[in-house]
Formats: C-alpha cells, sequence, structure tokens
C-alpha cells in the first residue's frame, strides 16, 4: 500500500495545536505521545499579532479517542506576569493581539476546567515582541543568510526577470510555444497528470520560477501549467507601466510555454478562484482529453511528484477520486463559513446559508480523477461557486454527483503542522524553501532538514506597485 492508502492514522499524527511538552501521564489510554509549541521559537524574535502555534502528537490513536479524552479541555497560554489565553483543545487558535516590545516568558498546558487541572504543562519559553518594521529586517536578513549559504539564485519579480532576459542572449531551445499550442505537443498523449497551479501572474512570478527549477524541471507523464488567468491592471495608472507588465507576461509565456492567461476565460483575481479551476479544468478536458488526473495547487508548494504518479497508478481508483487535504481532520470540529464580509474567505447566507460546510479538500492541493473534471468542465456555466472560493465550491460540485472528499496524509499544509518528511506535497512555503526541500532530496537528505519556520514560511506577495520601478512608476 502507498502513502496514499491508509493514511488516516499518519494524519492524526500530525494533529496541531501547542506546546514543548513536560509531560504529565494521564494513564496508559492517553492519545497523546508529545505536546510542545512550534511557534515562537525560544529564544527567537517575533512581532504582533502573536499567534501560538502547537504541535500534539498522538500514539496511532484516533480523532475519536483525543476527543474522549480531551475534548472538554482547552489549551493555555500563560504569559507571565501579563495575562493567559485559553482556546479549546480541538482547534484551537491561542492569538495575543496587543503585546509591549520586551521580553516575555511563556508555557503552556491543557487545562481541565472542571477538575482545575493541568496537564502536560511545558517548560518556560522565552522570546521577544519587537516591532513590524523590526521583525520584517529581521526576517529578511535571515532569509538573504540562507539564500547565501545556500548558493540560491535570488527572486526576481516579473519585471526584473524580463530586464535581464533582455541583457542576455536567450538560446533558441529555451523559446517554447504558448500554452494554446500544448496540445498538439506529440508528448501530450502521454500526460497522465495535470497538474494546475493557481498563481497571481503579476505577483507571484518568483514562485512560478522556484517550481519551474525544482519540482516541475523533470516530471515524467507530468504537464505542470501555471493558471493565471487575465491579470486586470487597470490600478496602475501609469500607461507605460502598464505595457511594460503585459510585454513581460508575453515574454513568460513565449519563454516557458505554461502560463495560462488569456486561455482561461477569467479574470485573475482572489475573489474567482473557483471560476479560474472551473475554466482550468474545460481547458484540460478541451486540449489533454487523455490525462487521467488532474491536481489543483497553489505555487506555494512543493509537490514529489513521481511519487504521486506511482501511488495513482498502482493505489487509487481512476473513477469518482477527489482526494485532498482534510481541514476538518486537522482541526476536528465543523467549518463554520466565514460571516464577516471584509475577510477574504467571506461567504455570504446568500450564497450558502447553511450553518457548516460539507467535508472538504483543503485548497492548497487536491487531485481530481478525470470523470470529475470532465463533471466539473461540463456544468462550469451553471455551477455556482461560493464567493469565489475553489475548495468549498469543489466539495458542494461534487456532493450533486454523489462524490465525497477522501482523506490522505500525504498532503499537508505548513500552517497548521510542523515540518514533515513522509509526505508527498506540502504547501505553505516561500520560494527559497521550495528550493531547499528540493536540493536536500537530490543530495538524500530529509525532506525537512534545515528547516527554519521564519525563513521556509510562506509570506504575502508584494502589490502591483511594489513590482513596479518608482522612478517609472510615476510617469503618466
Amino acid at each position: 500500500m502507498g502513502i496514499f492508502g491508509s493514511c488516516s492514522g499518519l494524519l492524526l499524527g500530525w494533529l496541531l495545536w501547542s506546546c514543548i511538552a513536560h509531560i504529565a501521564a494521564l494513564g496508559n489510554d492517553d492519545p497523546l505521545s508529545g505536546f510542545q509549541i512550534d511557534y515562537p521559537q525560544d529564544g527567537g524574535l517575533s512581532t504582533v499579532p502573536l499567534r501560538f502555534k502547537f504541535t500534539m502528537l498522538n500514539n496511532g490513536s484516533s480523532v475519536d479517542a483525543l476527543k474522549a479524552r480531551y475534548g472538554d479541555m482547552f489549551i493555555c497560554v500563560e504569559l507571565e506576569g501579563v495575562s493567559t489565553n485559553c482556546s479549546p483543545v480541538m482547534g484551537a487558535k491561542l492569538r495575543f493581539q496587543e503585546l509591549a516590545e520586551g521580553s516575555y516568558v511563556a508555557r503552556a498546558y491543557i487545562w481541565d476546567a472542571e477538575m482545575d487541572e493541568r496537564y502536560r504543562e511545558t517548560n518556560p519559553l522565552s522570546f521577544s515582541i519587537v516591532n513590524a518594521a523590526d521583525f520584517g529586517a529581521h526576517t529578511d536578513q535571515l532569509v538573504e543568510r540562507y539564500r547565501v549559504d545556500q548558493e540560491f539564485p535570488p527572486d526576481l519579480n516579473i519585471l526584473q526577470w524580463a530586464e535581464q532576459l533582455k541583457q542576455e542572449s536567450l538560446p533558441p531551445q529555451t523559446k517554447s510555444t504558448c500554452p494554446s499550442g500544448i496540445a498538439n505537443d506529440s508528448r501530450s498523449n502521454d500526460v497522465f497528470l495535470v497538474i494546475g497551479v493557481k498563481s497571481a501572474v503579476v505577483t507571484n512570478f518568483a514562485r512560478r520560477q522556484a517550481i519551474r527549477e525544482t519540482w516541475a524541471s523533470k516530471a515524467a507523464q507530468v504537464k505542470v501549467l501555471f493558471l493565471g488567468c487575465t491579470p486586470n491592471l487597470e490600478s496602475i495608472p501609469s500607461h507605460r507601466d502598464r505595457l511594460r507588465l503585459e510585454a513581460a507576461i508575453e515574454l513568460e509565456k513565449a519563454v516557458y510555454g505554461d502560463l495560462l492567461t488569456g486561455e482561461l476565460e477569467c479574470e485573475d483575481s482572489h475573489s474567482f478562484l473557483a471560476e479560474k479551476v472551473a475554466s482550468f479544468l474545460g481547458w484540460v478536458v478541451a486540449e489533454l482529453p487523455q490525462t487521467q488526473f488532474v491536481m489543483i495547487a497553489d505555487d506555494d508548494i512543493y509537490v514529489r511528484v513521481n511519487f504521486i504518479v506511482k501511488d495513482l497508478t498502482t493505489v487509487m481508483p481512476h473513477k469518482r477520486l477527489y482526494l485532498g487535504e482534510l481541514a476538518n481532520s486537522l482541526h476536528p470540529r465543523p467549518y463554520a463559513p466565514v460571516r464577516i464580509a471584509s475577510d477574504s474567505y467571506y461567504t455570504s447566507k446568500l450564497s450558502y446559508p447553511m450553518e457548516q460546510f460539507v467535508p472538504y479538500a483543503a485548497g492548497p492541493h487536491f487531485v481530481l480523477s478525470m470523470d470529475c473534471v470532465r463533471f466539473i468542465a461540463r456544468n462550469r456555466r451553471h455551477l455556482a461557486s461560493l464567493n469565489g472560493q475553489d475548495d468549498t465550491s469543489i466539495a458542494l460540485w461534487l456532493l450533486t454527483i454523489q462524490v465525497h472528499v477522501q482523506l490522505t496524509s500525504a498532503l499537508i499544509s505548513y500552517r497548521f503542522i510542523p515540518c514533515e518528511d513522509n509526505v508527498l506535497s506540502i504547501a505553505d512555503l516561500s520560494p527559497l524553501a521550495i528550493r531547499s526541500i528540493h536540493a536536500n532530496l537530490l543530495h538524500n537528505r530529509t525532506l525537512c532538514h534545515g528547516f527554519d519556520r521564519l525563513v521556509w514560511e510562506w509570506k504575502p506577495p508584494g502589490s502591483f506597485m511594489d513590482i513596479l520601478d518608482p522612478v517609472s512608476s510615476g510617469a503618466p
């Protein structure tokens, strides 16, 4: 059985939330084997708002066993001389919104409120709070030092790359056909798995480049494409800058042949992710109909492609497959729609009146068999999305044909759990982390060798104006 099969025990071993544990025994039936603070690090720096991240490791027990033992308890973080925050164990979220700059000592424990007893109280952990600017500068220094030590190339934005390319002689063999010509490639009939990577065209070039130069570079029977859609450049005041960006995008398409923009009927916006995915699935059906599986992924991801192909070939069914990282198992309580209109994950009651979502695969990565792809492609103009969210929308669309998500612990998100070596896809990575993982695997090291949360963690991309040259951006 491959890593895709019978994996629920592994995932349960990665349920997270908490603190470096001084173990207080709860009996032989205790489902936990470890409890530790994952962030902030002892002796490290952070800024506000500060969200504590935890790891709870189980001993192979089920979620039900965890709920039975700890479901009515709380995880608490005590800042010495400041305050104590507590949150239910199942899905704990512990955040300190306001802390003055300075040094702090924290400890965490599991609290039985009814009996007023503490369990697994951790050793004290020291950290410092600095302002956001100082924290950003500190992180930038760590990242640059790491990059230089590893001899990785700097992250260029799309305009920097285009300018660099113009100054170099571009060998003819590096030029590719545009994405619309992919179906005419003689290798198209051999494609077993298509991986569609959602990517913001203007701001996320560095992520695409890290993927191209690592896990997507030599993937047999796999076609990796970037789902861009048409970028809306109207917010850029300078006509000259708009032309520069448009030219750089066309250059990227011509050089690599893997970026879909106008080929997809959608606008490049976080608000239209569901439309982006549905349009891409329609494109795959039309252009690569012999494909057997489609994987949808974010561009902050590392995929061990050959292992995924092996397991899809030998283990998984080729029909009615909807496979992904199940958010409800990472946080084993029902996921409720966000009703705050300003939130990026807002779901209105008009679009989804129910109080809980149906189980769905978390957005960073999920796999569909081709029959599911064809169903969505055929009906995409009649399938309404949930405020543009692709993950919850996909689950609802497939529910109409009674295809339900299947859980795998092979796909994980770094924001929820610590780095794990035995996975096939890991999300929430910086371009530097993508390159680091690739170098580790090439040199027969563990996937997480050299892991550093501040260096490896995904960071929001800059705006259009961050990419444009300050001198030119003011020209009308």
